[in-house]
């Protein structure tokens, strides 16, 4: 995955445009962080960040967020882009530093390992769960998978985590979006909670239909989750 800031400079004005570039074969469903930087020559440091997920087709280049601020001569902006997989690990990250000075190691030093100091913190976070109570193992929180065939069967996908995302449903159980082999050339979506199959269909390339069955679909998954929490409400009071 490469991450890519582009710059567009206009009267003193600086437009910059936080990209990923899908150089895999597979969908991926990713999450960003973009951040812009200021530090004065009094050594006043600001920092103002946009942050999303996305969805992301082989060979697909895709923009995620801009913006535009102004650049005087004696401010240093630094602009930093970092992407991120469904389990939070770094895949691609840029960095770009306008009106850079050598002689301000110190500043460098600590915007350069921001992403290291990141990945360490969230390593001795999990190690530090992990250790408090082993017997409880990891929860995996709102995981979408896809193993789709055909491109509407991709389309589906993408609207489904868009509006799965959206709802904040964050089910403790990892949702799968498989497409299969029906009768002749067909294929059908089966929706996944778990080992539990919810919902179903035959996939056709349309978008109403497709736009028709997610919301059908999702229902149903939501409906999944809030009896699951209705189950573990009534174990607990007996």
């Amino acid at each position: 995955m490469e991450a890519k800031i582009r710059l567009e400079k206009k009267d003193g004005f600086v437009t910059a445009t936080s990209t990923a570039f899908n150089k895999t074969e597979i969908t991926e469903s990713l999450s960003y962080k973009f951040s812009v930087i200021k530090k004065d020559t009094l050594g006043n440091s600001s920092k103002n960040d946009q942050s999303g997920r996305f969805v992301i087709q082989p060979n697909e280049k895709k923009d995620l967020s801009s913006t535009t601020v102004n650049i005087p001569e004696e401010s240093k902006i630094t602009l930093l882009l970092l992407v991120y997989d469904l389990d939070k690990k770094l895949v691609g990250k840029d960095r770009i530093v306008i009106n850079d000075d050598d002689s301000d190691a110190e500043f460098k030093k600590r915007i350069l390992s921001e992403i290291d100091l990141k990945q360490n913190s969230k390593k001795e976070e999990k190690s530090q769960d992990i250790s408090n109570d082993s017997n409880d193992g990891i929860e995996l929180k709102g995981m979408v998978l896809e193993e789709t065939k055909t491109k509407p069967g991709r389309d589906f996908y993408k609207l489904f985590y868009n509006l799965y995302t959206r709802n904040n449903i964050n089910g403790n159980k990892i949702v799968k979006i498989r497409e299969v082999l029906a009768l002749g050339r067909n294929t059908k979506i089966e929706v996944l909670v778990g080992e539990d199959k919810v919902f179903e269909f035959f996939v056709r390339p349309s978008q109403d239909y497709l736009t028709r069955v997610n919301d059908m679909a999702i229902v149903k998954v939501y409906q999944y989750f809030k009896r699951l929490e209705k189950s573990a409400d009534i174990d607990q009071r007996y």
